[in-house]
């Protein structure tokens, strides 16, 4: 049985990478002494399906919710799960904190 927290090989691409980051906001001017305040987490899509997010839910780094708006219209929104945000810390070398939002 595999640790906790390994990493089964998953081959992503650049641009897979570059969404995973913008969902939560992942800039490096934003990084402090290793560390990262995540003040974000999720990536609307709009109404075209996006193959990259797609992928990374097939594999468990994100998951999504589809929100049926008026004529027809759905929009899609991604977030990363806590494996996406584990997978996003460790190429980064960082630690990446979830902000609690008060409610």
């Amino acid at each position: 049985m595999p640790a906790k927290n390994t990493i089964p090989e998953i081959k992503l691409s650049v641009e897979q990478i570059k969404k995973m980051k913008y969902c939560i906001g992942l800039e490096k001017e934003r990084i402090k002494r290793g560390k990262y305040q995540c003040y974000r987490n999720y990536y609307n899509a709009g109404l075209a399906p996006d193959p990259d997010l797609d992928y990374l839910v097939s594999v468990g780094l994100a998951d999504y919710q589809k929100e049926h708006r008026g004529a027809g219209e759905t929009l899609t929104r991604y977030w990363l799960t806590p494996k996406g945000i584990f997978v996003l810390a460790y190429l980064f070398e960082i630690k990446i904190e979830i902000e609690e939002r008060k409610q």
